[in-house]
């Protein structure tokens, strides 16, 4: 790992006699295009380095607000059956549209019909008993409807731009000029290799080299700066709980107002809505209260004489008369916002 990968790259004089240098372009293996902007040119007689380094980017999740797909995405939106997705197709919006294009045509179309299309039928799980079909429908809009729906496939489709989960290779390039040692070290290595073909180790150890070293030749050396992986986490910058806190914060430094003051203005905005556009009923507090105290009259007792109707004795119980429930708390509401007591 620490070494990496070198190559020896040296122009064949008779078949390519004006080479002055090769392209070279360093992708991963699940990538099947080849860029013209991302290679780099490799000059003859130059020393190219190429180190390397992954680096993985976890995006917000869709269930924190984020604006992802995970990489189970295609798996839970497209069928199986019909369609080749399994747990290890990465996600890509280009690889959602690829889907979605088929699986709407699915609406006007039987699968057997689908796959004719030989990039269609790319996308098709070929196990699915239904391909083997004969296509019984019409075909005579089918490229004009598939032309139709992949012009329109960024509104319909409605897949996530990006992936939660995004894992690149990062590249540093560096080149010098190659010296008469390193030429000389490069071809001796090449053509220890060559001879190696036709002739056995202890024979070659018997053997000297003595030849001027290919200086029209170059070499790329490609190799990881470290092996571990640089993962970057995205968060939210302002949550919620944040945007709470500071708000309070400069209320309580520049009002100060607080939590408890807020429930009591709002306590004091529900007693108004509810109760306050009510005149006081200052007719209608209810019964006053009436209690009746009897004091012992020792001249009145000792005469034996019978007390007469109405009036309260000495012996007898207190009298108060309460007013229903209903009065009384409408008596409150009315005390509460009267002005004046009467």
């Amino acid at each position: 790992m620490n070494q990496g990968l070198r190559l020896y790259l040296a122009p064949n004089p008779d078949s390519f006699p004006s080479v002055g240098g090769y392209r070279v372009y360093i992708r991963q293996p699940q990538d099947t295009e080849l860029p013209v902007d991302e290679g780099y040119d490799v000059n003859l007689g130059m020393l190219s380095n190429f180190g390397l380094k992954t680096v993985e980017l976890d995006r917000i999740p869709p269930e924190d607000g984020g604006n992802c797909a995970p990489d189970s995405y295609l798996l839970n939106r497209f069928d199986p059956n019909i369609f080749s997705v399994t747990n290890e197709t990465a996600y890509s919006k280009e690889e959602c549209q690829n889907f979605c294009v088929p699986a709407q045509m699915l609406q006007d179309y039987a699968v057997s019909c689908l796959s004719i299309d030989k990039d269609i039928s790319l996308l098709l799980n070929t196990d699915n008993p239904a391909l083997a079909m004969e296509c019984n429908g019409t075909l005579d809009n089918f490229d004009s409807d598939r032309e139709k729906k992949e012009n329109d496939a960024d509104h319909s489709c409605g897949c996530p731009p990006q992936s939660c989960t995004e894992r690149t290779i990062e590249k540093s390039y560096s080149t010098t000029k190659m010296g008469s040692d390193d030429s000389l070290l490069v071809d001796l290595v090449a053509w220890v290799r060559n001879e190696l073909k036709n002739t056995k180790e202890s024979e070659l150890r018997n053997r000297t080299y003595c030849r001027r070293p290919n200086e029209q030749a170059a070499v790329v050396h490609v190799f990881y700066e470290t092996i571990s992986i640089e993962k970057t986490t995205e968060t939210r910058l302002y949550p919620w709980s944040s945007f709470i806190g500071t708000l309070g914060g400069l209320l309580g430094l520049y009002t100060g107002m607080s939590f408890v003051s807020v429930l009591e203005m709002f306590e004091w905005i529900f007693d108004i809505a509810l109760y306050g556009w009510k005149k006081p009923r200052h007719d209608k507090m209810g019964p006053k209260r009436r209690a009746i105290i009897a004091w012992k009259n020792e001249d009145f007792e000792a005469s034996g004489e019978n007390h007469p109707r109405g009036v309260q004795a000495w012996k007898d119980i207190p009298v108060y008369d309460s007013p229903p429930l209903k009065d009384t708390r409408g008596s409150a509401f009315d005390l509460l916002f009267s002005d004046h007591l009467k």
